[in-house]
């Protein structure tokens, strides 16, 4: 799992390129987003297994424990 440096770091990097590229709004929004999951898979698969959980009902303890088996299973 990458830190929160280095997640922070990475974003920086994301918005430099879609505002390089022109995209303001959602347009950025969404390039951001999609460049962080190429750069760090296991953070989509993670938003993943917690919307599912959230979806469940989980919460607290029951939905930090899904989520970690959900990504493990992955």
């Amino acid at each position: 799992m990458p830190s929160k440096d280095e997640i922070k770091t990475a974003r920086q990097a994301c918005r430099q390129d879609a505002v390089g590229q022109g995209l303001k709004g959602q347009a950025r929004k969404d390039s951001v987003k999609s460049c962080l999951q190429q750069k760090y898979p296991i953070l989509a698969k993670r938003k993943t297994c917690h919307d599912e959980g959230t979806t469940k009902g989980l919460e607290k303890k029951a939905l930090r424990d899904f989520v970690k088996q959900c990504v493990a299973a992955g």
